[in-house]
């Protein structure tokens, strides 16, 4: 085992690893994702030949000071787990390439940022940052760097694109108020979260929003759904939980690039929730809450 060169254990629902890691000296590759690790449970420090660590969709609030010592590592994912600032340990990995962050809860970027002098790829999509630092512009060899889902400005927006060439910066145009997004204009609007914004009806100013992938209106008091929704075409997602909704148009079935639709909290009838399911075979359409929390509603996630 000990001249293992690389491991894969994602998907395990692992807890905790054994302390016989620290004997994979040789170990280059380790991936971990899809477990319930909050922590290694052995010195990450003795792994020093490791160059790819996969970490995504684990429950790490911060990452260990032993990752200093990893100076062969290249590339690093801990997507989707539960850090809420940067982690600082990876500031001291210059010869980075790849760093995946993204879904995670981090607010700032540090100006030190401008360290990791080898960077091509950062992936920050989907956190809550709301600005760079300057600095950021000194990643000279930086070829991608992915920003949607964070809660950006237009002004911001404005700022970051003018500091890279064009098509390095992705990210999707995210709007958390109808005003905003209808000056913006349709194309450029992918993603609309109107959550808890006391609505009594569904916006007409929507269906204008040609572009938009995803639509969240949960938590409102919407009582209808207007036929001409079949405009949003390229809607991906659509949150319409806890409104008082008792029937949907049936022009929603031709919304045919529809993958999530959530429809919990509302005042279906069995029949109607029959119905619904019968017509939309190729979407995922959710009535319960989730069934490994009895207490957790979809628009909690």
């Amino acid at each position: 085992m000990t001249s293992l060169l690389e491991i894969d254990l994602g998907h395990n629902l692992l807890r905790l690893l054994p302390k016989t890691f620290e004997n994979l000296l040789r170990l280059k590759t380790l991936t971990l994702s899809g477990n319930k690790l909050e922590e290694f449970g052995f010195d990450i420090a003795l792994l020093t030949r490791l160059e790819w660590l996969q970490m995504n969709d684990n429950l790490f609030k911060e990452l260990p000071q032993g990752i200093t010592a990893l100076h062969h590592l290249l590339e690093i994912e801990f997507a989707d787990n539960k850090l809420e600032e940067f982690p600082t340990p990876l500031l001291a990995l210059t010869q980075l390439e790849m760093i995946n962050l993204s879904g995670n809860q981090i607010k700032t970027i540090p100006d030190d940022i401008a360290r990791m002098e080898n960077l091509r790829v950062l992936n920050l999509q989907d956190n809550l940052i709301t600005k760079l630092p300057a600095s950021i512009a000194k990643l000279t060899k930086l070829q991608e760097l992915k920003l949607e889902g964070n809660h950006f400005s237009d002004e911001e927006i404005k700022k970051i694109t003018s500091l890279f060439p064009e098509n390095m910066v992705k990210w999707q145009r995210v709007y958390t108020s109808l005003a905003s997004a209808l000056q913006a204009g349709a194309q450029k609007v992918d993603k609309l979260f109107l959550n808890h914004h006391g609505l009594t009806s569904f916006p007409a100013d929507i269906l204008e929003l040609f572009h938009l992938q995803e639509l969240w209106l949960g938590n409102n008091a919407i009582v209808k759904v207007p036929p001409q929704i079949h405009r949003l075409n390229q809607l991906h997602k659509l949150d319409l939980s806890h409104n008082k909704l008792r029937d949907l148009p049936a022009e929603l079935v031709e919304l045919t690039q529809l993958k999530w639709l959530n429809l919990v909290g509302n005042e279906f009838s069995d029949k109607e929730k029959q119905k619904i399911r019968a017509l939309f075979t190729e979407t995922e359409v959710i009535f319960e809450v989730l069934p490994d929390n009895p207490n957790k509603k979809i628009d909690d996630i």
